[in-house]
């Protein structure tokens, strides 16, 4: 009798749990973030790579109702580089740390505090860098349409990784939703539709993994791209006009992102982040396909 009970009581069906995964971190608390970004562009047949490590320290601040992640630099290297071209590219990912980022409770970036300063910073060594007075004019018709907010979209590898923090899920069940995403040009939000699911709960190593994926809606992107080609457009010299805008008409954009967290239960911090974005963009007859890969790593906070 004892044993069909168990086992009666083991086949039973059980009701499905939420999961609460806040992100808790004390005042001060700081931590690095290690990131290995992996990139693959396919045009006319052929494939170029690249590999990119950053290390950067991550300090949490309250401020009021709001968070303050502050980022330091502490390292840049690019795989094969020469040494002259390494210096330069760190130089390069210097001009926007040290930031600081106004961020939601799972430390997703809402606004950059001091955006205007840092944009002029960024002009002024981009006028040293670039080849040419056209690159200039289209780096500055990029960064001159961004509010703070928009800029904070700059900042990939930590909207990254909030997107797998501060999530209450039930195991092995999708939860979809409709949402707006930025659009890093300065167009209006795009709409865009995507799901997360609690794969799996590991009491013992106190670890959830959790998975997302995203793609934006078709239509609603294409009329937020032709907002910003169209602002682009407009800072140009009348002459060109024309011909950027039969340019753009043709522009063909897709995007698909998905990503896989191992979340730290004790913080809710994902301890690791592995996300891949595929886009597929250009002018007929040169569209390419660009792959993107973060791994992005980070360390337990201290104080804890």
């Amino acid at each position: 009798m004892r044993v069909a009970l168990a086992l009666a009581v083991a086949l039973a069906p059980v009701a499905a749990q939420a999961v609460d995964l806040p992100v808790k971190l004390r005042d001060g608390a700081s931590w690095t973030q290690t990131s290995v970004h992996t990139r693959a562009d396919v045009r006319d047949g052929a494939t170029r790579s690249s590999k990119a490590t950053s290390v950067i320290k991550a300090t949490w601040r309250k401020d009021g109702d709001t968070g303050l992640l502050r980022l330091d630099f502490v390292s840049f290297a690019v795989e094969g580089a020469d040494a002259a071209t390494q210096q330069a590219l760190t130089d390069k990912a210097k001009l926007v740390y040290p930031a600081v980022l106004e961020v939601k409770d799972d430390l997703t970036p809402v606004r950059v505090r001091d955006w205007d300063k840092m944009r002029e910073t960024i002009f002024k060594a981009l006028a040293d860098t670039l080849p040419d007075d056209r690159a200039m004019e289209s780096a500055k018709a990029m960064f001159g349409g961004m509010d703070a907010a928009q800029a904070a979209s700059l900042f990939k590898e930590q909207g990254l990784i909030a997107v797998g923090q501060g999530s209450d899920l039930e195991a092995g069940k999708a939860a979809p939703y409709d949402s707006e995403i930025p659009n890093i040009l300065g167009g209006p939000p795009i709409k865009a539709s995507g799901a997360f699911r609690l794969e799996s709960v590991d009491k013992a190593k106190n670890r959830a993994v959790v998975t997302w994926a995203q793609s934006p809606d078709p239509a609603s992107l294409a009329a937020s791209l032709k907002v910003s080609m169209e602002a682009m457009t407009a800072r140009l010299a009348p002459e060109k006009q024309a011909e950027a805008k039969t340019q753009f008409a043709k522009l063909t954009l897709e995007r698909r992102e998905g990503c896989r967290y191992e979340v730290d239960m004790a913080t809710g911090l994902a301890a690791t982040t592995d996300c891949t974005v595929e886009i597929v963009a250009g002018l007929p007859p040169q569209t390419g396909q660009r792959t993107e890969r973060w791994v992005i790593t980070q360390s337990a906070p201290e104080p804890r």
